[in-house]
């Protein structure tokens, strides 16, 4: 039994060390290969040595999906619970970017996506299909409509 445990730690403190897991996850990585309650100890065991830090974990991954994804404050929201992340560390994370942010990535996006979307009126169906297109991407990425339309006109 104790072999199990130094085996379960080894193999957490390895996938550690290559990137950080939230609790949640590094628990599903090691209840592949141990049972429950040597991978409860290896995680409480990760805890004490600070190797698991969920509060942090979530604000690097709020970080990433917002600057890096250009992710909305909703699907942020639901990537975070998707790892395990407690809904009052979720909020934590969350309260540290303001609507500037969530503006600035979809400018960014637009940006992308400028040399097809109309400048002015739009006047084809291609145009309007375009524009219709851009809008869905950015709600598939978390965005607010009201946000995207804001933006829209600041861009025209």
């Amino acid at each position: 039994m104790e072999d199990l445990y130094k085996a379960a730690k080894k193999k957490a403190l390895g996938l550690l060390a290559a990137k950080d897991y939230s609790e949640h996850d590094l628990k599903q990585k090691l209840l592949k290969n141990y049972e429950e309650n040597i991978c409860a100890r290896v995680i409480e065991s990760m805890h004490e040595f600070g190797f698991i830090d969920d509060l942090k974990y979530a604000r690097s991954l709020c970080r990433h999906l917002i600057h890096n994804k250009k992710y909305g404050r909703k699907l942020v929201f639901f990537e975070l619970k998707k790892h395990g992340i407690s809904r009052e560390f979720c909020d934590t994370a969350l309260s540290e970017y303001q609507a500037d942010d969530y503006k600035a990535a979809i400018a960014e996006f637009l940006k992308k996506r400028a040399k097809n979307l109309p400048t002015q009126q739009i006047k084809t169906e291609a145009q309007q299909k375009e524009l219709r297109r851009t809008i869905d991407a950015l709600i598939r990425r978390g965005h607010e409509y009201d946000d995207i339309r804001r933006q829209l006109t600041i861009d025209s």
